[in-house]
């Protein structure tokens, strides 16, 4: 008698279907590329600017001390004309035999400039005899409302026009020097009643009797420094 065997059941083929990826899986890795990727902008960026903002002084600068950087030697600049307050022209190379101290600002400035003018009263003050050695020059970089009457009001108005000398920039002049002291400067929107700010560099310059770069002040550096900083730059020429 045959003996039956069983049938042999046919198994089932694994499935080769995929599963879907977790939708917070796919969220979580587009995160995480999101990350990665805006690191590395940022990362370039901060390359492109600094090559783009590097100023020339870094091959001059030799040291800084609380606010103050020594340019050594000291740095030749071009000489330039403006507009001053008393309705004349001046040029920088008028005053060589005097060491000049100089900013950059607007008369409508509400802050940076009415402190940087309060810090040349305290220089001038300190200085005693030795002011009269010292120019002190302010250069608007607004000169289409920062005309030299303007300037002189301005001046005036603080009891300093003995000493503080206003000028008027324009935009060639300005471009000319920019290099020479890495000048900033932006005119921004005006609002509904015209009125409108500008966004430009609060460093001080000094130049010595020669007509040359010898020192940055950063905005908020002492008087005190500033004045015996100007003491060893007259009393080295």
């Amino acid at each position: 008698m045959t003996e039956k065997t069983p049938e042999t059941q046919t198994q089932p083929e694994p499935s080769t279907q995929k599963k879907p990826i977790p939708a917070r899986l796919l969220i979580g890795v587009f995160v995480v590329s999101l990350l990665i990727s805006g690191v590395l902008i940022f990362a370039l960026l901060n390359i492109l600017l600094d090559d783009n903002d590097n100023s020339e002084f870094d091959n001059f600068l030799t040291s800084a001390a609380g606010g103050a950087s020594l340019i050594d030697p000291p740095r030749d600049v071009i000489d330039f004309s403006l507009p001053a307050h008393t309705g004349e022209s001046l040029a920088i190379g008028d005053l060589q035999g005097r060491a000049v101290l100089m900013f950059f600002g607007y008369t409508n400035c509400p802050d940076v400039c009415p402190l940087t003018m309060l810090d040349y009263r305290d220089v001038y003050e300190q200085l005693g005899d030795q002011a009269e050695d010292v120019a002190f020059v302010y250069i608007s970089v607004d000169g289409e409302r920062d005309t030299p009457a303007v300037m002189a009001d301005y001046i005036a108005r603080r009891n300093m026009s003995d000493y503080v000398i206003g000028m008027s920039g324009d935009v060639v002049t300005l471009n000319q020097i920019m290099p020479d002291y890495s000048l900033r400067y932006t005119l921004n929107d005006a609002d509904e009643n015209g009125y409108y700010t500008v966004d430009h560099s609060a460093n001080m310059y000094l130049l010595n009797p020669d007509g040359q770069l010898t020192t940055i002040f950063s905005y908020g550096t002492e008087p005190e420094l500033i004045t015996s900083t100007i003491q060893d730059v007259l009393n080295a020429s």
